[in-house]
């Protein structure tokens, strides 16, 4: 690990926002992320490198740093092979020392750096790098010049530093939800960003949509085999809510490894009961009644909300309400002929028998893997 320390640092309050001229009032900005795709981390960049990095590292050469500046106004600086520890859910079981790449990663809540000493009084930057791009933290909250604030809260800044590192990681996953012409395409066919899919399964599925070739969808569906339903749905049964209804989910999932329409059909018409039933039921061990449809969608979203607190954590409670709202839970009109492959279509027997489609057998197992992690 490459570690300097220095004495007799300049304070430094927080960047500025705006220009000033002598006299004149500026803004600064004393906490946030800035990533190298926006305007003003150059200028942020370059700046911390000239006080603090210059003497130790060319600028081509750093990959991360970590600069801890003390009350004393020393500071400790870390560069490039510093250890990172980041707190995980998983989507599968991992054994010790096994190595957890993105597609093992369910969400991301904490980063931490397990060697390196951080005080409640003191001022943080971290910069780190995922392949092309670079992103930028600092936090000058316990500075009470500019603050008021005489400490950091700690566990929170390892929270809002996993926050960063998740949003740098899973960059594609906001990026369709942030884009207005694509996460409607998407949602539309009955996609979500499953957990299931966090990683390269939803940034090929967006490309699909993206350069419009759904037509070759059944090559995305391929990587859905065998092996790859049985790890999926391993981890079910340690929850009783899974294990109550094994035998109806293991048929429904028998159906779909088939593989060809009657399959299909009856995947979609065993599995797609028993999303509503599985929470239904939990709802109404803690409540003692039945819910309604608009309760049964708020008490999903609020279970997601418990499991996945952090601020735009990968569970995405808030998207998947909506999801629930116009996918699962979609009320059919004889009237308009609106008859969309739904819970409410297809438990009563007017969904349309062209929709009963492999795509829609897959999402109803997303869509009960979803829950499991929400539970």
């Amino acid at each position: 690990m490459i570690h300097h320390s220095i004495t007799g640092t300049k304070d430094i309050a927080g960047f500025s926002l705006t220009a000033a001229r002598a006299g004149e009032k500026v803004e600064i900005v004393i906490k946030g992320v800035i990533t190298s795709d926006m305007n003003g981390f150059f200028k942020f960049i370059q700046g911390i490198y000239n006080i603090y990095l210059r003497s130790y590292v060319p600028m081509e050469q750093c990959n991360q740093f970590l600069i801890v500046r003390r009350k004393d106004k020393s500071a400790d600086i870390y560069i490039n092979d510093f250890q990172t520890a980041i707190a995980i859910k998983a989507k599968k079981a991992i054994k010790a020392g096994e190595p957890v790449k993105k597609e093992d990663i369910a969400d991301i809540e904490k980063v931490e750096f397990p060697e390196i000493t951080i005080m409640k009084s003191d001022a943080i930057i971290y910069c780190m790098r995922l392949g092309w791009k670079f992103a930028l933290y600092f936090n000058f909250t316990a500075n009470p010049v500019t603050s008021g604030i005489t400490e950091l809260n700690l566990d929170q800044v390892y929270i809002e530093l996993g926050h960063m590192y998740r949003r740098f990681l899973f960059e594609n996953e906001y990026n369709v939800l942030a884009n207005t012409a694509l996460y409607p395409k998407l949602l539309s066919d009955g996609w979500f960003p499953f957990i299931e899919l966090l990683g390269n399964d939803y940034e090929k599925l967006s490309q699909l949509y993206e350069y419009e070739w759904v037509e070759t969808i059944d090559e995305f569906l391929d990587r859905f085999n065998k092996k790859r339903i049985e790890e999926m749905v391993s981890s079910w049964w340690s929850k009783t809510q899974f294990v109550d209804k094994k035998e109806i989910i293991e048929a429904g999932l028998s159906a779909y490894l088939q593989g060809d329409n009657s399959g299909y059909i009856n995947c979609i018409n065993t599995l797609f009961p028993q999303i509503e039933g599985i929470m239904g039921l939990e709802y109404f061990k803690e409540n003692n009644r039945k819910p309604s449809f608009p309760q049964l969608k708020n008490y999903i979203k609020s279970k997601a909300k418990q499991k996945f607190s952090s601020k735009g954590s990968l569970g995405f409670p808030d998207y998947f309400y909506d999801y629930l709202d116009k996918c699962i839970f979609e009320k059919f009109d004889l009237i308009t002929g609106k008859r969309n492959l739904a819970r409410h279509a297809v438990a009563h027997g007017y969904a349309k028998q062209e929709d009963f489609t492999r795509v829609k057998a897959l999402q109803a197992i997303l869509i009960l893997n979803q829950l499991f992690f929400y539970l």
